[in-house]
């Protein structure tokens, strides 16, 4: 069934709510992307995020559904927004940092650390995967980031459901495989 409407406007990212009954998304349907939700039969859109001169991306809403997460892409910077659903208000949790929030976010299952690609690292391109920086950002204690290279194909991952280990694909267009690492460095890497 389609939740949005055509109307020359561009719907991207959705996330569902744990509770199933509600969407988060990217749209740009007033001209910058901002985040937006509707119900999950489609009726009710309402604009959640509001700002000037800048593009709301990656959705990510917290497991109890107190808290909204998302990247500020303005002109060639970038930061993650937190914003509480209760009270209305944003926050930015990565300022002036080494890292910068870049081409997604994901919230753990748990929802207490946030993984994106550090877009300030140099990327190495490899004969068959570049390398990245992923970081782990806790939503405890932002200033809490762990940075970690990885060699992948895609440049995102999936989180294990018990928000302790992370998978990301490696290889290339002709063999690939997934690998799974550990968040805390407990075991190395494996390919599974």
């Amino acid at each position: 069934q389609k939740l949005t409407a055509d109307i020359e406007t561009q719907n991207d990212y959705p996330t569902i709510s744990a509770d199933k009954k509600t969407i988060y998304f990217s749209s740009d349907r007033n001209k910058q992307s901002r985040i937006w939700r509707v119900d999950a039969d489609g009726k009710n859109p309402l604009q959640i995020t509001f700002g000037e001169d800048e593009s709301h991306l990656f959705p990510q809403i917290s497991p109890d559904g107190k808290w909204l997460y998302f990247i500020i892409k303005s002109g060639r910077n970038s930061t993650i927004g937190r914003k509480s659903l209760q009270e209305n208000s944003v926050q930015e949790l990565t300022g002036k940092t080494n890292y910068t929030a870049g081409n997604f976010l994901t919230l753990s299952p748990n929802g207490k650390m946030l993984a994106f690609q550090n877009i300030n690292y140099q990327t190495k391109s490899e004969a068959e995967s570049p390398q990245f920086q992923m970081a782990f950002l806790s939503t405890d204690n932002p200033q809490n980031v762990e940075l970690k290279d990885i060699t992948a194909w895609q440049q995102r991952i999936e989180w294990s459901s018990d928000s302790n280990f992370f998978e990301y694909v490696t290889g290339n267009v002709k063999q690939s495989s997934i690998t799974r690492q550990s968040v805390s460095n407990a075991t190395q890497p494996e390919k599974i």
